[in-house]
């Protein structure tokens, strides 16, 4: 049984394993080699963008009995920002200067002054006030 193995690498790539097969390679350089970031004869694998991960997925199919996949690593979430950050200040601002920083960003944002796209900008600045008000953030 003829298996190929396909894992997920850093920055958007993935390598593609098999055992050496002389139909499969003549495709796969005909096909698939000018998508190919590399060869690493060491680890004897090529390496692929995500964006030809299809066409060589395709093409392993048609050659090998079983295709093995690695799950693809989750993206790191990023961490929330600090709500004073949001409104552009640093963590120990007063009150008097949250709230004026908070009505500037409001006027520049407002959906209805700025257009729909700044709707989300304008729900993370309401949040960040929010919080910073409630006590929440308060140190």
């Amino acid at each position: 049984m003829t298996t190929a193995y396909i894992a997920w690498l850093d920055r958007g790539e993935f390598a593609l394993h098999t055992p050496y097969d002389a139909d499969f390679v003549r495709r796969l350089k005909e096909l698939v080699r000018p998508k190919a970031r590399r060869w690493e004869p060491e680890a004897r694998r090529w390496v692929f963008d995500c964006a030809a991960y299809s066409l060589v997925a395709g093409l392993c199919h048609e050659s090998f009995n079983e295709v093995l996949v690695e799950p693809k690593p989750e993206a790191p979430r990023p961490l929330p920002a600090s709500p004073y950050r949001t409104l552009g200040l640093v963590d120990d601002a007063p009150p008097s200067l949250v709230a004026a920083a908070y009505r500037a960003l409001a006027k520049l944002y407002h959906p209805d002054a700025a257009g729909y796209e700044s709707t989300a900008r304008m729900q993370r600045i309401n949040a960040a006030y929010e919080q910073i008000t409630r006590g929440t953030a308060r140190r």
